[in-house]
Formats: C-alpha cells, sequence, structure tokens
C-alpha cells in the first residue's frame, strides 16, 4: 500500500509541476520569473524531465508510446524543426520547433504517462481550473490596487491569453458541474461576478464570444435546452452589443480593455487589430491559391504579407500551418483534429464521469475558435493537451490514479 500511495504522489506531484510549465509556456531564461540565476520555468522544465525518467516506475509508458495524439504532435514538431533549417525569419524560426520539443511535446509525454484513466482526468481538469482561477483572483487584486495595465493581465503576460486561459476555467468549472459546501452550490456560479469583471477588463472580444460558442456546443451536447437558449442568447446580445454601444464608447481610448469590448472594429484603422488582419487573410489566401508541398518555411509568413521579420504570424492556425507548412502540414493539422472528432464520437471508457466528455469538447471548440482569431501554434499549444485527454478518456482505463487538490476543497460531481 505504501509503495502504491507513493507512486501516486509521486504522478500527482510530476502531473500537476509539467501543467504550471505548460501554462507558462516558457523554455528560456524569463526574467519576470527568475530567482537567481535561474527562473521558474526552467526549474519546472527539469522537473518535466525528471518526471519522463521516474514514469517507467510510476507511469504508464505503454499508453505514452501508443498515444496517437503524441505521434502526431511529434510529426508536427519534426516537420516544423526541418522546415526552420536556413529560415530567413532567424529570429523567429527555431522559437516554433525549440518550443515544441522543449514544451509541448515533452508535458504530453508526461501528461500520457500520468494520466490513467477518467478519475485522473477530471481531477487534473480540476487542478486546471484552480490554476485559471489563481490567476483570476490575481486580476481581480490588480484592479482593486489601481495598478493593472490598460488591458488586464498578469505576470507581464498578454491580455489575450490571459484572457484564453480565464475563459478555459470557466468553462471547466461549468462543463464539470462542480459544487462546493454542503449546500453543493455551483463553482461557476460563485466566481461568474469576478470572471465577468477580469474578462471585460481584459478586452478579449474573442475570448467572450468563443466562451459563448462554447457552451452552446456543451448544451447541444448535454441535451440541455435551457443552458442552450441561455447562451445562445448571451452571446448574441455580446456581439450585437457594439452596435448600440459605440456612440457611447467611441470617444473613450479604445485601448483600455473595458472600451474595446464596447466599440465597433475601426475598419478605418488598416493598422489596428481588425485591418491587419484583414491584411494577413487577404495576403495568405492569395498566396495559397497556388499552394506549395511544404510552404515558405517556419516562421516566413513575414516574406508572404511584405513584412519585415521578427514574431510575425497570420493569428490564425490553418493560414499559419498552410502558408508556412504547405499542404503536408496542413493536412497533418487537419488530420489530427479528425482523429479528436473520431474520439468525440466514441463513448467513454467508464461512464461513471458523464460530464466529462462534454467539458472536454467545450474547451476544444473554445481553443479553435480562438486559433482563427488569434495566437500562434505555441500560443494554441492547448488544442493538443485536450485532444490528449480525450484520447485518454475514450481508451479503457487500465490503472487507478488520483492526481491531488487541495484537501479542503470539497468536490463533488452533480
Amino acid at each position: 500500500m505504501r509503495l502504491s500511495w507513493g507512486k501516486e504522489t509521486v504522478r500527482a506531484t510530476i502531473a500537476g509541476g509539467t501543467l504550471v510549465y505548460f501554462v507558462i509556456g516558457k523554455i528560456a531564461f524569463e526574467p519576470r520569473l527568475a530567482i537567481g540565476a535561474i527562473s521558474v520555468n526552467e526549474m519546472l522544465q527539469l522537473g518535466v524531465l525528471g518526471g519522463l525518467m521516474v514514469m517507467p516506475w510510476c507511469g504508464d509508458i505503454g499508453r505514452m508510446v501508443r498515444s496517437r495524439t503524441l505521434w502526431l504532435v511529434g510529426a508536427l514538431a519534426l516537420l516544423l524543426a526541418v522546415r526552420a533549417v536556413g529560415a530567413d525569419n532567424s529570429a523567429y524560426a527555431p522559437a516554433k520547433p525549440l518550443g515544441y520539443f522543449g514544451l509541448v511535446v515533452p508535458a504530453l509525454a508526461v501528461f500520457a504517462a500520468s494520466l490513467h484513466g477518467q478519475g485522473d482526468v477530471r481531477r487534473f481538469l480540476i487542478l486546471w481550473a484552480l490554476v485559471g482561477t489563481g490567476m483570476m483572483l490575481l486580476g481581480v487584486l490588480l484592479l482593486l490596487s489601481g495598478a493593472s495595465p490598460p488591458r488586464l493581465a498578469v505576470f507581464g503576460g498578454g491580455s489575450n491569453g490571459y484572457a484564453r486561459m480565464l475563459g478555459t476555467t470557466l468553462l471547466l468549472w461549468v462543463g464539470l458541474d462542480t459544487r462546493w459546501g454542503k449546500r453543493r452550490v455551483p463553482v461557476w456560479l460563485l466566481a461568474l461576478p469576478a470572471f465577468v469583471v477580469t474578462l471585460l477588463f481584459a478586452g478579449s472580444k474573442t475570448a467572450v464570444l468563443g466562451l459563448g460558442i462554447s457552451i452552446v456546443a456543451l448544451a447541444l451536447h448535454r441535451g440541455d435546452r435551457r443552458l442552450l437558449f441561455g447562451a445562445a442568447a448571451g452571446t448574441l446580445l455580446f456581439a450585437t452589443a457594439p452596435l448600440w454601444s459605440h456612440g457611447i464608447a467611441r470617444y473613450a481610448d479604445k485601448n483600455r480593455g473595458e472600451v474595446r469590448m464596447f466599440i465597433a472594429p475601426d475598419i478605418a484603422d488598416p493598422q489596428g487589430s481588425y485591418g491587419t488582419r484583414l491584411l494577413f487573410y487577404r495576403r495568405s489566401l492569395e498566396y495559397l491559391k497556388h499552394p506549395s508541398w511544404f510552404g515558405v518555411g517556419t516562421g516566413d509568413w513575414h516574406a508572404v504579407v511584405g513584412l519585415p521579420s521578427g514574431r510575425r504570424h497570420p493569428h490564425n492556425i490553418e493560414l499559419e500551418v498552410a502558408c508556412e507548412l504547405g499542404m503536408v502540414g496542413l493536412a497533418l493539422f487537419l488530420g489530427m483534429l479528425a482523429v479528436a472528432g473520431r474520439w468525440i464520437r466514441r463513448p467513454l471508457a467508464d461512464p461513471d464521469e458523464p460530464r466529462l466528455a462534454g467539458a472536454l469538447i467545450a474547451v476544444l471548440v473554445f481553443w479553435l475558435f480562438n486559433a482563427q482569431l488569434n495566437g500562434d501554434l505555441l500560443d494554441n499549444r492547448w488544442i493538443w493537451l485536450t485532444v490528449l485527454l480525450l484520447e485518454v478518456v475514450v481508451t479503457p482505463r487500465q490503472h487507478l490514479a488520483a492526481i491531488a487538490v487541495p484537501p479542503s476543497a470539497q468536490w463533488q460531481s452533480a
């Protein structure tokens, strides 16, 4: 018994640390997380590598080796590396394969080996939601202190990434229908006001629209008409709000998050968020009229639109892959989504967690929607984590395991 408890504790610790590393998303020294000559993310990176070394003792190496998600993401990483050779954009091109081989692939390998079934996945999702809730509370503290940036974010990160983390967290609480206390109050209902405030001040319309669309998908999966109509009505109201609020908010600072939510896209500003995206999409589609098998090369999308080199990407994951990695890369990407679609239609290996599949489907829809308008391949790594978790919950459970959550939290399933 002691040996079994020890293995479960080790797996829980490794999975938790790997999740934090995955959230940070950095492989090199990060000054904002520095402790002397080493940063927290580098410490976690060493922990992930050490975790992979002990997985033969405490994890399921067979599941890791058999994981289709891991093999497909590994193939994408290899293609990124091959196409980065000789790239003109030398400051950005290496970041993508290094990010995948140094962050995404090892983290997914740890998760594949350490999560042994639906119970593990549910506890892991609660841990993920707790991390996101902590980030939300930090945002609230920044607002109360008056030290928040114009668009709310934490740890000096980007507001769009912060909003996507908040949206994912709220989806997890709603999807899992996690309840707290003797009265079994839904966690999402308790935290909703704080999530609304922080999402508002983060100023990401895409995240809020994606949240509404994902809850609609969740309602369809559950067959919940009340949730469906409520989410659809709320999403429609938010999407049309600039039609009546633009005249009031247009004279305010449009760079502030709470203002961005209520003004219409500035079509006349070619340098603005809306105008640049239209340019990026149009030029990318023009390039793809004569598609290439292997694209312009990793990180060299800037040449497609005639921009200087740097961290340039079209803010659309399909256009990014198709332009940089060609039809081969796009086929690989779409193949991964097709495999995920098959897993979505497959029944759970164990019906004990009926809410689990719906929560994962909602999170996948959320990240796929956001990937159409924001971020590059590394920013949207959460798509592959969600696909991996879907793979775990639809394959037969081979071992029992536990990912620890704080003992004081009285989580119960509805």
